[in-house]
């Protein structure tokens, strides 16, 4: 799907030279999110975190602008990981990917102060979070 130019320019230089950690059990949605991420932004740090433990200890190495988070993960899932994420990078931004549209999760969600996307993800979806 082609993307218009002042969509994807605009979250180019929103997150143009920032860091981005994007946290997911599964290799392959992982490795898509972050190739779309580059791709859209251009310069930028992507780092990968695979579950929740992982995320916490990525989070105060590297004090990211923007996670996207995945909901279901072994070791930690990412809604019980978020307190600790923010503890060690409170000026992150977190946005909590989901395919999950209860309103548990959604609830759960606002108070932890954090966003939702709802997948499957795609690359307007993307743009839309970059912005």
């Amino acid at each position: 799907m082609p993307t218009s130019r002042s969509s994807s320019s605009s979250a180019k230089s929103l997150y143009y030279g920032k860091k981005v950690l994007v946290v997911d059990d599964s290799n392959i949605p992982r490795a898509i999110l972050k190739a779309m991420i580059e791709a859209i932004c251009g310069s930028i740090e992507v780092y990968e975190a695979r579950d929740g433990n992982e995320a916490i200890r990525m989070m105060k190495l590297y004090q990211p602008d923007l996670v996207t988070l995945d909901e279901e993960m072994p070791n930690r899932n990412g809604l019980d990981a978020v307190p600790e994420m923010l503890k060690e990078s409170p000026n992150s931004r977190i946005v909590l990917i989901t395919c999950h549209q209860e309103d548990a999760v959604k609830v759960r969600v606002k108070e932890l102060g954090i966003e939702y996307l709802s997948k499957p993800i795609t690359e307007a979806k993307v743009i839309g979070m970059l912005r």
